[in-house]
């Protein structure tokens, strides 16, 4: 009897290590960014990690280069809550209103992947091994299991730089409105300082004069990145200008690349300022409308929020001023906490008359919805989960290559975002399924993951991982 029960552990710990080494095989891992510079310590991505569930995050994660194999070693963690279920909204799962329905539809949740920050490395190709490695393993005591064998994520292709001496973002810009323009090199640093700056804008190409410092005795991390200045760019008329970099007063000016200004094109409507927000906190949303004279004011603001969306009502007052407002404007409203969901939102323009004494009784029709605020718990993505039910996107430079999913043709809308939620730019597509179409991520964070918000004509949306 007691020899049997010596047995069990040792048979639950074969068998834990089987479940977790059976796990590792199940996925197929990759790295990013590949290829990857030389010469320069950089952040590497492990993707295709699939987490447990949405509370699942990545800790301890090591990296080992022995010749030309490099072993990354991570642990899984997941998050404990001193209730059981968790907290209300944990989870994520909006309910989706069509036609009044009220079923919990999924959601892509969102966790982390395992980063790395990888030390020198010569130009070649090296092997990748990943490996979970359980956290009872790395604590005192440690657990009497075998670590997992590792699994393969792939060559990882470690080239010279090849990077051009300048780029800029962003690479397209409204007509008509100054902008900032940031100017970028990987031979600057997080020291460098930046002097007299000057832009010089000749016909059709846009001079960028500055002078530089390099002080002494400043520690930059280790990471491979581009530095450099933001110059404020005056309004120009839509068209391609030539951008071209003089430092230090050189004689010789360096090509940075092609500037695109594009006519404004005012939206119809009202829209969201930010079409996102966190849920179990109160926020302000911000409706917003092109083309509206400079002194118009807003009064009795007031929101419902119901199953099917949300209501705000606001009332419109235009004074007696001919100057149109050069940047959109609109009511702002102080919004409760919301539970995770999708929320439409109705613009209803009062009267003058539903606000006075004695008020008016008006049949009036909801209005169609003007745009849809998205409340999560969280707002990253589980990438495998994307990619599952993404089309694949291609980055080549400053510009992102895909096919437009299922969907109505018509005009779709493509918005690039972070992992938190923050918009960074946006583009509206005009085609249908299969359609291939472009879209600039100029302003995407380079070797991170970014999101494209891809929201079809008939109003549904999917969010498209990329990294620049």
């Amino acid at each position: 009897m007691h020899a049997r029960a010596a047995l069990i552990p040792s048979f639950l710990a074969l068998g834990l290590t089987a479940v977790l080494a059976s796990a590792q095989t199940l996925t197929t891992l990759s790295v990013t960014p590949n290829p990857a510079p030389a010469g320069k310590s950089f952040i590497l991505y492990l993707q295709g990690v699939t987490p447990a569930d949405c509370h699942t995050t990545f800790a301890r994660e090591t990296v080992t280069v022995i010749g030309t194999r490099i072993n990354l070693r991570y642990t899984t963690q997941t998050l404990v809550y001193a209730t059981n279920p968790p907290p209300l909204g944990t989870c994520p799962l909006p309910v989706d209103t069509t036609a009044g329905g009220t079923s919990v539809v999924p959601i892509p949740i969102v966790a982390t992947v395992p980063t790395f920050t990888m030390p020198v490395l010569a130009a070649g190709k090296y092997e990748v091994w990943a490996s979970n490695v359980p956290a009872c393993l790395l604590s005192q005591p440690s657990c009497l299991i075998a670590e997992p064998a590792p699994v393969s994520a792939g060559t990882l292709d470690v080239q010279a730089s090849t990077e051009p001496a300048y780029t800029f973002t962003p690479t397209f810009a409204p007509a008509g409105q100054g902008f900032g323009l940031h100017l970028l090199s990987y031979g600057f640093t997080c020291a460098t300082t930046y002097q007299n700056l000057a832009v010089n804008v000749i016909d059709k190409v846009i001079t960028l004069s500055f002078s530089t410092t390099e002080p002494t005795g400043v520690a930059c991390p280790a990471v491979y990145m581009p530095y450099g200045p933001t110059f404020t760019i005056p309004a120009l008329a839509a068209g391609t200008y030539q951008v071209r970099v003089n430092v230090n007063a050189k004689n010789a000016e360096a090509a940075a690349g092609t500037l695109q200004i594009t006519g404004t094109v005012a939206r119809k409507g009202w829209y969201l300022k930010e079409k996102t927000a966190l849920s179990d906190a109160p926020f302000q949303m911000q409706l917003l409308k092109d083309s509206l004279a400079a002194c118009t004011n807003f009064s009795n603001l007031s929101t419902v929020v119901y199953a099917s969306g949300i209501t705000a009502s606001f009332l419109v007052q235009t004074g007696k001023c001919a100057l149109i407002s050069q940047e959109p404007i609109g009511p702002l409203f102080s919004m409760p906490a919301l539970q995770p969901g999708i929320y439409p939102v109705h613009a209803n323009e009062l009267l003058p008359c539903e606000v006075s004494q004695p008020v008016c009784v008006l049949e009036k029709v909801m209005p169609m919805a003007s745009d849809t605020l998205v409340v999560t718990k969280s707002l990253a993505v589980r990438m495998s989960v994307l990619r599952a039910g993404a089309p694949k996107v291609d980055v080549l430079g400053n510009t992102a290559f895909f096919a437009l999913p299922e969907g109505d043709a018509g005009i779709w809308r493509a918005e690039l975002m972070t992992l938190d939620g923050r918009l960074l730019a946006g583009k509206s597509l005009s085609g249908a399924t299969g359609d291939r179409v472009s879209v600039p991520v100029d302003r995407a964070r380079a070797n991170a993951v970014s999101l494209l918000r891809l929201t079809s004509p008939a109003g549904t949306q999917r969010f498209l991982p990329i990294v620049r």
